[in-house]
C-alpha cells in the first residue's frame, strides 16, 4: 500500500473529526463509509475519543445496513447503547442484542455508544529535551520535542487469535511551532512550506506473529515493521498538532478468500494486495475532491449566514421600538390614572354640592309657600309675613346659587372625564395590535369598548340642561326675592297684592311649576350622584385592568428586545467566524491534496518492497500467511453481527480536545 493511501485515510479521519464538532453536525456520521472500497452488507466505524496520551475516553460506533436485496424488514445484532437511526426515520424493535429495522427497500445507517474494550490501541509518550513530560505540562514550552506511538493489539478481545490491524497515524505540525520535522523509519514526511505532515504506519505484533528464524536474519530485517511510531522537532511554544489514526484489517480480509499453497500464490496475494491500495488511491482523491466542493460553498455560507445577520438586525430594531411603545403607553396610561384619580373626587363633591343645595331649596321652597299661603289668607298681618317670607327668599336665593354653582361644576368634571377618557381611548385604540400576541390583542380591546361604555354614558349635554335649569330657577327665585321686598315695603292691602300672593301661593305649591320643577331636579340629582358613583368604580377598575396589561405588555416587550439584541449579537459573532472557516477548509483542501500526492510512494516504499522481500526463500512463512489471513477474514466486527452477515469493521482514533479545553 502507498503513502498515498495512508495519507487520505489520515485526511479523512481529519474531516470526521472537523465536521463532527460543528454545531448541527450529526455526531460522528460516519463520512467515510462515503468511499468504502469494500462494501460489505454491514459496515461499522468505531469512533474513539482518546486523550492525549492515547486512553480511551468514549466510544461511538456508526453502522451501515446496506439493504442489497431492498427487503421490508432487517434484521441485525449489536451490542451498543443509546442507539439512534441518523440517515432516516425507520424506526427499530429491540429483544436483548437483536434488532429488527424497519427497512423498506432502503439502507440503515444508525450510531450508538459502547464501552468495551478494543482489540487495537495505542499509548503515547513524550520526552523534552531528553525528559519525560506529560502532554498537560506540554502546552506554552519550548525545546526539543520527541514523540512516540506504540501501537498495540489484544487478542483476549479476537478470540484469541492474531488479528492484523494496519494503524496509520498522522500529525499535522504547524511552522509556527514545529521546526526540524524528523520521522522513525516506518514513518513518512510532507510540507507544503506552512506545515510539515508526519505520517506513521506500523501492523503491530506481526513479527511476533511471523516469528522468522534467526538464520533468516537478513529477511528478518527487510520485513521489520516496528511497533512504534516516533516523530522528533524543535517546538517554540508548543500547541497540540490535529492528529488522528485509523486501524483496519480489511486489506488484509479481502487479498484473497484461497489459502495460500506456494510462494507464487503468497506473491499473487501480495500482488492483489497492491491492487487495493490503488483503489484506496482512487477513494482518497474523491475525499480531495470533496473537500475542495465543501470550499466553494463557504461563498454561499458566508451570503445566507449575513441575511441573517442583517434579518436579525431588524427584528432587534423593531423589538426596540415596540419596547420603548409599551413603555409610553404603560406611563401615558399611570398618568391618566392619576387624573382620573384626582379629577373624580371634585366631580363627586361637586354633585354633593348640588345635592345639598337641591334640599336647601326644596326646603326654602316649603316655607315660602306657607308664608305665600298666610299671605293670601290674611293680608291684615301682610308686614309680619311679608318679613318672613323675604327671609325665606333670601335663603331660597342662597340654595338656588349653591345650586347653579354645582351644577357649573359638574358640568365641568363631566366634560374634563369625558374628554380623558376619549384620549385614553384614543391612544388605545392607536396601538398597533399587529405586533402584540392574541391575549394582549383581546385584552387591550377589553379596555377600549369598556372606555367607550363609559364615555357614552358621560353626556354633557345633560349636565348643561342641568346648569340652563338652576340659572332659570336661579333668575325666577330672585323674582320672587324682588317681589318679596316690594312686600315688605307695602304698608296697605290692595286688590293686587292679594292677588300677587295667592299667585306667588300657587306657584310655590306643590302642584305649582316651581315645586314640581325643584322636585324633579332634587330626584334628577339623586339619580346622578348614584352614577356618578358607579361610574367612578367602573372606570377605576377599567384603568387598573388597562394598566395591568400595559405593564404586562411593557415588560414583555423589553423581555422581547432584549433577547433580540442577544440574538443578533450571537448572529454577528457567528459571522465574524466565517472568514476563519473559510481559511480553516481552505488548509484542510491543500493539506488533502497534499498527503494524497504523497500516499503514491507508500505504495513502492511499502507494498511494492514488501513484495520484492518475497523473491527469497519464504517458503516457511505460508502456513502462518494462510493463518493471518483467515484470522483477518473472521473478524468482521466489533459490535455485534448477525448470522449469515458479512461485515467489516475499521477503527477511527480522535483527540478529544475540545472536553480537554
Amino acid at each position: 500500500m502507498k503513502f498515498k493511501e495512508y495519507k487520505k485515510l489520515l485526511a479523512a479521519v481529519t474531516v470526521s473529526a472537523m465536521i463532527a464538532s460543528l454545531p448541527g453536525a450529526a455526531a460522528f456520521a460516519a463520512p467515510l463509509d462515503d468511499f468504502n472500497i469494500f462494501p460489505p452488507t454491514k459496515n461499522e466505524t468505531v469512533y474513539v475519543k482518546t486523550d492525549e496520551s492515547g486512553a480511551s475516553k468514549k466510544i461511538i460506533v456508526s453502522d451501515q445496513l446496506q439493504n442489497v436485496g431492498d427487503a421490508d424488514s432487517l434484521s441485525d445484532i449489536s451490542s451498543l447503547t443509546d442507539i439512534e437511526n441518523i440517515k432516516g426515520e425507520e424506526k427499530f424493535t429491540q429483544s436483548g442484542e437483536k434488532l429488527t429495522w424497519e427497512g423498506e427497500g432502503d439502507d440503515i445507517i444508525y450510531q450508538g455508544e459502547a464501552d468495551g474494550e478494543l482489540p487495537v490501541s495505542f499509548s503515547i509518550t513524550y520526552e523534552l529535551d531528553g525528559e519525560p513530560v506529560s502532554p498537560e505540562e506540554l502546552p506554552g514550552k519550548s525545546g526539543h520535542l520527541k514523540v512516540t506511538y506504540h501501537y498495540n493489539t489484544d487478542r483476549s478481545q479476537t478470540g484469541g487469535r492474531y488479528i492484523p490491524f494496519l494503524m496509520v497515524t498522522g500529525a499535522v505540525l504547524s511552522h509556527d511551532h514545529f521546526r526540524n520535522v524528523e520521522v522513525s523509519g516506518n514513518g513518512h514526511l510532507e510540507s507544503d512550506g506552512q506545515r510539515t505532515i508526519a505520517v506513521g504506519y506500523s501492523v503491530p505484533g506481526i513479527m511476533d506473529f511471523l516469528d522468522i528464524d534467526e538464520d533468516k536474519a537478513e529477511i528478518s530485517d527487510k520485513l521489520t515493521l516496528s511497533d512504534d511510531f516516533t516523530f522528533e522537532a524543535d517546538v517554540e511554544e508548543y500547541e497540540a498538532p490535529t492528529t488522528g489514526t485509523i486501524a483496519t484489517n480489511s486489506i488484509f480480509s479481502d487479498i484473497n478468500t484461497k489459502p495460500i499453497d506456494s510462494l507464487k500464490s503468497l506473491k499473487s496475494s501480495l500482488r492483489k494486495l497492491v491492487n487495493s491500495s490503488n483503489e484506496l488511491v482512487t477513494g482518497s482523491a474523491a475525499l480531495s475532491s470533496g473537500v475542495q466542493e465543501l470550499q466553494s460553498n463557504i461563498p454561499a455560507l458566508k451570503s445566507g449566514v449575513g441575511q441573517l445577520a442583517s434579518g436579525s438586525s431588524d427584528l432587534a430594531s423593531g423589538a426596540s421600538s415596540l419596547a420603548s411603545g409599551a413603555s409610553s403607553l404603560n406611563s401615558g396610561i399611570g398618568q391618566m390614572q392619576q387624573k382620573v384619580d384626582s379629577s373624580m373626587p371634585t366631580l363627586k363633591n361637586g354633585v354633593s354640592q348640588l345635592a345639598s343645595g337641591a334640599k336647601a331649596l326644596e326646603k326654602g321652597i316649603a316655607q315660602t309657600a306657607k308664608g305665600a299661603q298666610r299671605v293670601s289668607n290674611g293680608i291684615g298681618s301682610l308686614n309680619e309675613n311679608a318679613a318672613k317670607m323675604a327671609a325665606g327668599t333670601d335663603e331660597l336665593a342662597a340654595g338656588a346659587q349653591e345650586l347653579t354653582d354645582g351644577t357649573k361644576t359638574m358640568a365641568a368634571g363631566v366634560s374634563s372625564a369625558k374628554t380623558y377618557i376619549d384620549q385614553l381611548a384614543a391612544e388605545a385604540g392607536s396601538i398597533d395590535m399587529s405586533s402584540l400576541s392574541e391575549e394582549d390583542q383581546a385584552k387591550l380591546q377589553t379596555v377600549i369598548n369598556g372606555l367607550s361604555v363609559v364615555s357614552g354614558q358621560m353626556d354633557p349635554s345633560s349636565a348643561q340642561k342641568l346648569v340652563d335649569g338652576a340659572e332659570s330657577l336661579q333668575n325666577g327665585i330672585d323674582q320672587v326675592d324682588a317681589g318679596a321686598q316690594q312686600l315688605v315695603g307695602a304698608t296697605a292691602p290692595d286688590s293686587e297684592l292679594g292677588q300677587g300672593a295667592a299667585g306667588i301661593a300657587d306657584l310655590l305649591s306643590s302642584d305649582g311649576s316651581i315645586g314640581k320643577g325643584v322636585s324633579s331636579l332634587r330626584s334628577g340629582l339623586d339619580q346622578l350622584s348614584s352614577g356618578v358613583v358607579t361610574m367612578s368604580s367602573t372606570l377605576t377598575g377599567a384603568l387598573g385592568q388597562l394598566s395591568d396589561g400595559s405593564s404586562k405588555l411593557a415588560n414583555g416587550a423589553s423581555g422581547l428586545s432584549d433577547g433580540a439584541g442577544k440574538l443578533k449579537d450571537g448572529i454577528g459573532s457567528l459571522n465574524s467566524k466565517i472568514p476563519a472557516l473559510s481559511s480553516g477548509v481552505g488548509q484542510l483542501s491543500s493539506g488533502a491534496a497534499k498527503l494524497a500526492k504523497g500516499m503514491a510512494r507508500f505504495d513502492s516504499e511499502g507494498i511494492d518492497k514488501l513484495v520484492g522481500f518475497m523473491n527469497g526463500d519464504l517458503s516457511d512463512l505460508i502456513g502462518k500467511a494462510n493463518r493471518l489471513l483467515k484470522n483477518s477474514q473472521k473478524y468482521n466486527n466489533y459490535s455485534g453481527l448477525a448470522k449469515g452477515m458479512d461485515g467489516s469493521v475499521k477503527f477511527v482514533f480522535i483527540p478529544d480536545k475540545e472536553e480537554e479545553e
